[in-house]
């Protein structure tokens, strides 16, 4: 039996608990694809989360589990595109704070229909 069909037996405050302390990349992916909120949040903190994990992470997630994903330094520059053309302008605004999101990115952020992101996304740039 896998670990994660185990890890699903506990309530959610061991779970994340566990998740984040995980060292086994092929268990965190396999539980990125079947974790509530709380245990993405903690798979996208954990420092052995791949970028493919967290791209699973940041295509499963709310907000909450997205912004530890934007803020992760593993977050690949594909996962910060695509959270760039999220529909959540909390999200864009996040991606549009990070440093990592790459300049075609910010770029389009810049063209965003909301000001805060349009702006940050062009503080960002200038660094």
């Amino acid at each position: 039996m896998k670990v994660t069909v185990e890890i699903l037996r506990f309530n959610t405050k061991t779970q994340v608990e566990i998740a984040k302390k995980m060292d086994n990349v092929d268990e965190l992916k396999r539980l990125a694809y079947v974790a509530d909120e709380e245990v993405l949040c903690a798979i996208a903190s954990n420092e052995s989360s791949t970028s493919e994990v967290l791209n699973i992470v940041a295509k499963r997630g709310t907000r909450l589990a997205k912004a530890y994903v934007v803020f992760n330094e593993k977050t690949s520059p594909e996962t910060l595109r695509e959270l760039a053309l999220c529909g959540d302008s909390a999200v864009r605004l996040m991606v549009a704070c990070s440093g990592k999101t790459p300049k075609d990115a910010l770029e389009i952020l810049m063209e965003d229909e909301i000001y805060e992101v349009r702006e940050m996304a062009r503080m960002t740039l200038a660094q």
